[in-house]
């Protein structure tokens, strides 16, 4: 029998279910597996397509931007969708944790919503636009606007290089690891040697740990530890990281790079 456990808005969603025997005080979902992602309604119809997730320096993330009505993001509307106003379930199946995300509108609705048309999403440290999104949305406008400098596009810094204390790469920001119970980004995993996807080697560290940071109008990240520290950091293994769901792993992570902001 499948057991649902119900979360709160403070959840990776407005409302989150885990379907299944979920067990864990951490439910950790990749950014991989919701960027690219699509979006249904109460009819199970695809109405959207996740492009990235919008976060703050905390880690909280603050919006999906959706490509609506397009194909493979050519020809359709750019919206920026409140966090709150999706719903997530959660199931795993053939032992992979998989997030199916709801909205509660239809497709010809949704592309009435208010568009991002600027290429780095200015209208998202804009009060009227996220006052006017809100609306649209049925949620509550942000009470503090961030300037753009302190948003952090997933789809953006994913496969960035991470420099290290001593200037140099200690890998690339391979995904963002989510807990689906607090809803933050909790972890990044750091890919390094080999080719992508192939003999490469996967090392956690706390999402707090990393700093980002504009540079050219480009997003680069950075972490306050040597490639040795680095190189001794827990191995976890994609694409679910099981590690990260033992307590001794997740107390080692923090432990070991609690000084690294």
């Amino acid at each position: 029998m499948k057991t649902h456990l119900m979360a709160t808005a403070v959840a990776l969603c407005g409302m989150v279910s885990f379907a299944g025997a979920e067990d864990s005080q951490n439910l950790l979902v990749t950014s991989n597996k919701i960027v690219g992602a699509s979006i249904y309604n109460a009819n199970d119809e695809a109405v959207a397509s996740i492009d990235t997730v919008v976060l703050n320096k905390k880690g909280e993330p603050q919006f999906v931007v959706a490509d609506v009505g397009g194909v493979a993001g050519i020809g359709g509307t750019h919206a920026a969708i409140p966090w709150k106003a999706l719903n997530c379930e959660c199931t795993m199946e053939d032992g992979e944790r998989q997030c199916r995300a709801t909205i509660s509108m239809t497709q010809e609705r949704l592309a009435k919503a208010p568009q991002l048309k600027t290429e780095k999403y200015t209208e998202l440290s804009d009060q009227e636009w996220l006052k006017t999104n809100a609306e649209f949305y049925s949620t509550e406008a942000p009470q503090a606007v961030s300037k753009p400098q302190d948003l952090i596009c997933v789809a953006t810094v994913t496969d960035a290089d991470i420099q290290g204390s001593t200037q140099e790469s200690v890998g690339h920001l391979d995904a963002i690891i989510f807990d689906m119970k607090s809803g933050k980004a909790a972890y990044g995993v750091i890919g390094d040697g080999g080719t992508v996807g192939l003999n490469e080697k996967y090392t956690a560290v706390p999402f707090k740990a990393l700093n980002f940071h504009q540079k050219n109008e480009e997003t680069h990240v950075s972490i306050n530890a040597t490639p040795q520290e680095i190189e001794e950091a827990p191995v976890v293994t994609p694409s679910n990281y099981p590690e990260l769901e033992l307590a001794s792993v997740r107390d080692r992570l923090n432990e070991s790079f609690n000084s690294a902001k």
